[in-house]
This record gives structure tokens, C-alpha cells and sequence, in this order.
């Protein structure tokens, strides 16, 4: 049995419902977000609360728990360090733990803002500097998960998708189908790079690189690396909305609370060649998006 914890979340959502398709036995995990799923079984638990937390992993005793759960929100990070700190590291730490003392597997899914952008293309072997409390806090996870538990995985990626759990989907994708279709103006950076994959592409190859046996840090993200400008354009031309919308715009006129890297494109190499399969290109992963979105209520 395998536990995903965020299970309300984005990645959570789609690697349970992935993992409850394919007939396995599995157990989600949130905090705030109501879970109403016929797919898969769900326990609400404050992951913060380490007592109550190792009463409950060690009760389900499962083969592998897959870490999604994290304060996600980047500004939010900013203005509350010391709560991003508890969630993303102190939990993160205390299960990875909890999950070496079982004899389970372990997953910690982090982000590609631990670089500082400066560079992109980055591998494995590239040294992480965080601009931001967000990524901070990410990447203390990365380093107290490793501490704890050597035979750990650690996924850095930037996805995109529809959270089937929670009605009307957040995160970038979504938003900029939400503003273009009330025919609303929108602005797009053009000097902040990424190389976004899709939710359903993502889940399906973590589960692939479990099923492996796969460990230590992996480079997991889309084989197309362009603006988030280019990315809303892409998205507006695939779902037959007005492009002439998206104004390009630079990051550095934003009034964010936190700086952001301007490029965090990443390297495949590793991955594709553990697998031996390469990574999806945009296009193919908007093709997926389109019928997702379809899907919803």
C-alpha cells in the first residue's frame, strides 16, 4: 500500500488517482482540503503533529510514501518563514525518518527554485542557491530527507495541470485559462524560463521510477524549455483563445513579496537515461491538459 501525502494538492491528487487506476491499494493524506474521492481512501492529519503523524504511518504500514504535501504559495513563504520551514522541512525530515524506521520507500517531491536561476539547464550535479524562503525551505527538506534516509528519492521539477480534487483548479495553467476565457487581459513573463511537465505525465513517471527502484536526486520536467509568456501563448493557441491577450512583461516590474529565478530550465539527461525513455515535449502534455479540463464538472 502506498500513502501520498497533499493529496488535495495538484501532484497529490493525480499520483493517487494514477495509482488508484491501476488497482493498487493506496491511502492519501491532507490537511485543510476536504477529500472526496471514490478512487482511493483519504485520512485528514496535521503533518506538523509528529506524534499523531508516526501513530498514523506506522498503523497503515505501507511499502512507500510518496511526499507531496508543502506550502507551495511563494509569497506566503516569504512573509511566514518559520511556518514554511515546519512544513516543508521539519515534516518532510520527520518522515523520511518515520519511513527508514518502518522499512519503507520514500519520496520527496521538490522544486527546480532551489537554483537561482541565473544559469539554467541545470543537472544533478549543479549547486543549488535559493533566492526565496520557498525554496529555502524546499531544499533543507532535500538535504534532511537525504540525512535521514540515504536510499530516499528526490524529485525537482515545475508541472502544470488540473487538481481533480479541488473545483475550480488552481496553479498557472488554470489561471490563465480562467482569465482568458472571460476575455480579460493577462501578463506573461518573458525572462522567467521554465521546462513545465504535465501533472498526469509527472505522476506516471514517478510511479515508473518507484517501481524501478530508483534513488537519490533526479531532474524530472518536460523536454520544452521556454518563457512563461511563450507558455501562456502556447496554452491560449491550443484552447482556441485569444493570444492577443497576454502582454509580455518582465519580471523585474512585478511587486512580488519574493524574488523569483528567472530560469530554472532543467536537464533530463539522468532520467532518460535511467529509464530509457525521453521526456514529453509541451505540446503533447497541453494535448492531455485539454482533455483533463474537459473532464472536470
Amino acid at each position: 500500500m502506498i500513502v501520498v501525502t497533499g493529496a488535495s494538492g495538484l501532484l497529490g491528487s493525480n499520483i493517487s488517482r494514477t495509482i488508484a487506476l491501476s488497482s493498487s491499494e493506496i491511502v492519501g493524506i491532507y490537511n485543510n482540503n476536504f477529500i472526496e474521492s471514490k478512487d482511493f481512501e483519504s485520512i485528514a492529519i496535521d503533518l506538523s503533529d509528529f506524534t499523531k503523524t508516526n501513530e498514523l504511518i506506522r498503523q497503515l504500514n505501507p511499502s512507500h510514501i510518496i511526499h507531496c504535501a508543502a506550502l507551495t504559495d511563494v509569497d506566503q513563504c516569504e512573509l511566514e518563514p518559520q511556518r514554511a520551514w515546519s512544513i516543508n522541512a521539519d515534516a518532510s525530515k520527520n518522515l523520511s525518518m518515520l519511513a527508514d524506521d518502518v522499512g519503507c520507500g520514500f519520496t520527496y517531491v521538490s522544486t527546480d527554485s532551489v537554483f537561482d536561476g541565473n544559469l539554467g539547464q541545470y543537472d544533478e550535479h549543479d549547486i543549488p542557491c535559493p533566492i526565496n524562503n520557498y525554496a529555502r525551505s524546499k531544499l533543507a527538506g532535500e538535504r534532511m530527507v537525504i540525512q535521514a534516509y540515504s536510499k530516499a528519492l528526490i524529485i525537482r521539477t515545475n508541472f502544470f495541470g488540473t487538481n481533480h480534487q479541488i473545483i475550480p483548479s488552481t496553479g498557472l495553467a488554470n489561471w490563465v485559462l480562467t482569465k482568458l476565457n472571460a476575455r480579460q487581459a493577462i501578463n506573461g513573463f518573458r525572462d522567467v524560463l521554465f521546462s513545465p511537465i504535465f501533472v498526469e505525465d509527472l505522476s506516471e513517471l514517478i510511479i515508473n521510477m518507484i517501481d524501478v527502484g530508483v534513488s537519490g536526486i533526479y531532474h524530472v520536467s518536460g523536454a520544452t524549455q521556454l518563457s512563461k509568456y511563450d507558455f501562456a501563448v502556447r496554452l491560449a493557441l491550443k484552447f482556441g483563445l485569444p493570444e492577443n491577450l497576454i502582454s509580455p512583461t518582465s519580471i523585474d516590474d512585478s511587486e512580488l513579496a519574493a524574488p523569483r529565478p528567472k530560469n530554472t530550465t532543467l536537464s533530463n539527461n539522468k532520467i532518460q537515461e535511467v529509464l530509457g525513455k525521453t521526456m514529453p515535449e509541451l505540446d503533447a502534455g497541453l494535448n492531455r491538459f485539454k482533455v483533463s479540463v474537459s473532464l472536470q464538472p
